[in-house]
């Protein structure tokens, strides 16, 4: 939106972005970006011009949108791994949420307890392949590709 699309040039010149910029600094023109993410904004980023340059225009308006549009994607991305980092799901929450079979969430609290598979083979007597076919079944159902991802995800503690 364009500040003047919101306020009066009376009610403009009240706002805090006004006082600030205008001001000190000379700027008359603002347009403001927000990107948001399934309906929570994400940041606002403000673009200003000067009073003697011209107002923007239909088309800076058109690639300000583009830009806002492809921030939200990154941010979006970045705000993902930023949850999937600090709110890391129990071994029940993923049998849960990923459907995991009974054996599939013994093997994974196996895993992560840290054990090598020889050890999680002996414990389960099953083979190596066996359990292979069983991790790359857990990793397609939590959608991710290694162990790094795995701990990443799961909390290394019991629920």
């Amino acid at each position: 939106y364009r500040d003047n699309d919101v306020f009066s040039a009376d009610e403009l010149e009240k706002t805090e972005c006004f006082q600030r910029f205008s001001k000190a600094e000379g700027f008359q023109h603002s347009v403001h970006v927000l990107p948001a993410f399934e309906g929570k904004v994400l940041a606002k980023i403000s673009f200003y011009r000067a009073a003697d340059a011209p107002d923007f225009v239909y088309d800076d308006v058109f690639l300000l949108d583009m830009v806002k549009e492809h921030l939200a994607l990154r941010i979006a991305r970045c705000y993902e791994e930023h949850v999937r980092q600090h709110e890391k799901l129990s071994i029940h929450e993923c049998e849960e949420q990923f459907r995991l079979t009974a054996r599939e969430t013994t093997i994974l609290g196996l895993l992560m307890q840290g054990l090598p598979n020889d050890v999680i083979c002996g414990q389960l007597t099953i083979t190596n392949n066996t359990l292979k076919k069983h991790i790359l079944n857990i990793y397609k159902k939590l959608s991710i590709r290694n162990r790094t991802q795995l701990f990443k995800m799961v909390r290394e503690y019991p629920d």
